[in-house]
């Protein structure tokens, strides 16, 4: 099964495949009603590095331009 979801992962960045979030959750709740855990439904995203922290505050938010 682990090739298919490689497979999948390809297909979804190569844009072959929308991933509807709505679904996606969806699916999820549906299988925790279920009774399978969450740690069977996701899989942690792999990513490079560690997440930065910037030491800026945050600018105020400006007026509306509209």
């Amino acid at each position: 099964m682990r090739a298919d979801l490689e497979e999948l992962t390809y297909l979804i960045a190569a844009g072959e495949y929308e991933v509807d979030p709505q679904a996606v959750a969806g699916a999820i709740l549906k299988r925790r009603r279920g009774g399978q855990p969450l740690s069977e439904v996701l899989v942690p995203a792999e990513v490079e590095g560690r997440a930065i922290r910037s030491e800026q505050a945050e600018p105020a938010p400006g007026g509306d331009v509209a």
